[in-house]
């Protein structure tokens, strides 16, 4: 229950000491979770006990903590009762901002029919989604609340649950679904200041101006989790091909009504030293309504790291494109719909598109056997187009 936590299986077991049940109701009440989001009760509710290994933090009843510091799915332990199943929800009351919450509540992480403490028994409604308050907004309240059910087999869909993150009730959730609220905790956190990171890290990497023009606003710095591996990405990164084989969860702060365009290349195609073939596109993706990327359309299905061997690391570069001009009627011509010998610029120009986020992380060739197909295709590919190349093909 408590593997990989070291110093944090000490701090679980401090917190477990000396929070007592009315210091949670009392927090909740003083920080106005009372009655921002539930009701006010008379059940003394009982400490979740909330810990990032990745970061080697723990959330205490309204401490502040940094959004790099809670992008992966943290561990979460409590007191169960046996045969009981829970359902747990992390909500921010406070979106866009705690002074004008007109988007009250987004849902950032919601489990249901959880077999005691057992997560990975429950049901995912809803990913996990680290802390992202926009710039200016003040602190944000991140609150986990955890429900027992009446019932072990909860069906969501079958009460009409909203399947958007925003603009959520924990009242309404409570009601449908006859939840006991037992137990609780939150933290605190604001803006990063990560946007200047990332446009320097994207200067110090060379993707200015590798694969983009001189950057003139400062960039979000995106969330790009891959849940099946644990890992995020994080401005240059390293991880291992066999890590992100996966799609990732992609999030941002998007304007509403908006429309985006997502994108994930490699610039250093057959290697960054003699990048012949640059770009590699691994992910595209248009047409995304807000942050819903299933809704885009996806021009090319999402394609795992796989540098050939002895090409060193790998810049694979993620972006996060809004569409001027709504949504798109497309039409890709020859150089648009390869993978290989793309273009970011030319992208950009021919779709009027205007770059507002961005991420990435590095490979190299990692010989497992099961990235050696990976290898083996895009080394095929490279060495397909460099001959086109010779003989005037393409």
């Amino acid at each position: 229950m408590f593997k990989h936590f070291g110093p944090i299986l000490i701090a679980s077991i401090f917190l477990s000491i000396w929070v007592t049940a009315a210091d949670i109701n009392d927090r909740f009440r003083e920080e106005e979770i009372i009655p921002d989001i539930i009701d006010d009760i008379a059940l003394e509710l009982q400490p979740i006990n909330i810990a990032y290994p990745s970061s080697g933090v723990s959330v205490n009843l309204g401490n502040e903590l940094r959004p790099s510091q809670v992008r992966v799915q943290p561990e979460v332990t409590w007191e169960a009762d046996i045969g009981a199943f829970y359902t747990l929800l992390m909500s921010d009351p406070d979106a866009p901002s705690r002074d004008n919450p007109i988007r009250r509540e987004v849902r950032h992480w919601l489990t249901m029919n959880i077999n005691g403490t057992d997560i990975n028994s429950g049901d995912t409604i809803f990913n996990y989604i680290g802390s992202g308050p926009p710039v200016t907004t003040g602190l944000h309240r991140y609150v986990f609340l955890l429900f027992k059910q009446e019932s072990n087999n909860l069906n969501y869909d079958l009460v009409n649950g909203s399947v958007s993150i925003i603009d959520t009730s924990t009242r309404i959730l409570i009601n449908e679904f006859n939840l006991t609220l037992v137990g609780g905790n939150f933290f605190l956190a604001q803006f990063e200041g990560v946007a200047g990171l990332v446009n320097d890290k994207f200067r110090d990497e060379e993707i200015v101006p590798d694969i983009l023009d001189a950057l003139t606003v400062e960039l979000q710095k995106l969330n790009v989790t891959y849940h099946s591996s644990g890992v995020g990405v994080d401005l240059g990164n390293v991880l291992t091909p066999s890590q992100v084989t996966d799609e990732p969860e992609i999030t941002w702060e998007a304007q509403p009504d908006s429309f985006y365009t997502i994108l994930m290349t490699d610039p250093d195609a057959p290697s960054r030293q003699a990048p012949t073939l640059r770009e590699y596109r691994h992910w595209l993706v248009m047409n995304v309504n807000g942050t819903d990327l299933s809704s885009g359309d996806i021009i090319f299905p999402y394609m795992g790291s796989g540098p050939p061997e002895g090409t060193s690391l790998h810049r694979y570069v993620f972006l996060v494109l809004r569409q001027a001009n709504g949504s798109l009627d497309y039409e890709m011509d020859d150089e648009t719909l390869n993978r290989a010998n793309t273009n970011t610029r030319s992208l950009i120009s021919q779709f009027n598109l205007t770059l507002v986020g961005g991420d990435f992380f590095q490979a190299e060739y990692e010989g497992s056997a099961g990235t050696a197909t990976i290898n083996i295709l895009m080394l095929s590919v490279f060495v397909f187009m460099n001959i086109c190349v010779v003989f005037g093909i393409v």
